[in-house]
């Protein structure tokens, strides 16, 4: 049962990533810009409230779930490694990975800062287009939960939805 559940995670994300360069090939002027039913609005705030587990320490991978949220952009992409997300998304079988090799802050309704990993192309694509204090509708892969509650890989921005 668990490998079948590994088998379709996996299914999942690879068809994810694969729709998310399709659409940025086929985008004229955005480099990454995918919508798909698959991602379920997500209230940031209130998964923080419910998975918050202050003082502990560990990291806690689950299948990766395709959400989506409005957020501020607090912060431009930085570059750094994040070896946790390809441990996180190899534990459940996903291949081939994506490139993550950004972060950046986003804050989400009530006020909350978090961080968030970014996929290659989508780091692109915010450098580009956004600029700190603007609002968007992001694209991300719910990976894992830790101490300060959900850990998110964002994978795209709406374009339409930057204010």
């Amino acid at each position: 049962m668990k490998s079948l559940l590994s088998l379709r995670v996996s299914l999942l994300i690879a068809l994810l990533f694969v729709c998310v360069t399709s659409a940025a090939q086929e985008s004229s002027g955005a480099n990454i810009v995918f919508k798909s039913a698959d991602y379920k609005p997500v209230n940031v705030r209130q998964m923080i409230k419910r998975l918050s587990k202050p003082g502990d320490k560990q990291r806690y991978f689950i299948a990766p779930a395709p959400v989506k949220f409005s957020a501020t952009l607090m912060q431009k992409p930085r570059l750094g490694r994040f070896e946790l997300v390809y441990d996180s998304l190899s534990a459940w079988g996903v291949s081939p990975l994506p490139k993550v090799d950004h972060g950046s802050y986003l804050k989400v309704e009530g006020e909350q800062v978090i961080p968030v990993y970014l996929e290659t192309k989508a780091a692109s694509f915010i450098k580009r287009h956004m600029v700190v204090d603007q609002q968007a509708e992001f694209y991300a892969l719910h990976i894992y939960n830790y101490e300060k509650g959900p850990r998110f890989l964002v994978v795209s921005v709406d374009e339409v939805s930057i204010q």
